[in-house]
């Protein structure tokens, strides 16, 4: 049988899973620097050890309210098309184990921009994990292209 193993994060209420390959590490309150006239969700950006990623409020794709809180918070950097993006998410969990057949089709009643980045669910005894299609997450979360890293060379990050 084989299984596959995902990151859990917290955002809100929800159980969100990633798939642990396109992981590449947690942070804990790095500095972001705003980029003006970015578009929602896209809350700036970070210098990792002079790489600079964007800072993507996961929040937003999903149609969750609010805005997330950059004090303090965690990043989960994931490997994108285009490079590493920085997630910001309420809280790393575990990795775990995710037997194939024990997800499901994901219920009518979560959102429809929660369904639309989550290719399935499993059931759990603390509530549901939903299964994140990073792809698609990130897809509509900003424009995956090179004026992302442009925009940022001009910021100032890390000067």
């Amino acid at each position: 049988m084989t299984t596959t193993r995902l990151a859990t994060f917290s955002v809100g209420d929800m159980l969100l899973g990633i798939a642990v390959d396109r992981v590449q590490e947690v942070l804990r309150g790095p500095t972001v620097t705003p980029v003006p006239l970015a578009p929602p969700g896209l809350v700036g950006l970070i210098n990792l050890r002079g790489q600079i990623l964007t800072v993507v409020d996961v929040r937003t794709p999903l149609g969750l309210p609010g805005a997330c809180d950059l004090d303090g918070a965690t990043h989960c950097v994931v490997r994108g098309r285009a490079g590493a993006v920085s997630l910001v998410v309420d809280r790393a969990h575990d990795v775990v184990e995710l037997d194939p057949a024990s997800v499901t089709e994901v219920p009518s009643t979560v959102l429809a921009a929660v369904r639309a980045h989550v290719t399935g669910v499993q059931a759990r005894t603390d509530g549901l994990l939903l299964v994140v299609d990073l792809n698609r997450l990130l897809d509509t979360s900003y424009d995956q292209d090179e004026e992302a890293t442009k925009v940022s060379v001009h910021a100032g990050v890390g000067d």
